[in-house]
């Protein structure tokens, strides 16, 4: 595993990762993301609320907004 840094920020750029290990880093990541978007349209519905019957875990937050007012 190679971290990249800047060197006059100190930040992080990047991080290269062997193919060894580049399937089970991407599961991870992928799996951390559809969280995030699950915990982001838990949010959206909770500020919403529930207009009907938008039980589509799938659906956008534009498909949710526009079924609020159909």
């Amino acid at each position: 595993i190679l971290l990249l840094l800047d060197k006059k920020s100190n930040k992080s750029k990047g991080l290269y990762i062997t193919p060894e290990y580049a399937d089970d880093v991407l599961e991870f990541i992928k799996e951390k993301e559809r969280a995030k978007q699950k915990k982001k349209k838990r949010a959206l519905l909770d500020f919403v609320g529930v207009f009907g019957e938008v039980d589509d875990t799938s659906a956008s937050h534009q498909k949710i907004k526009a079924s609020k007012y159909e």
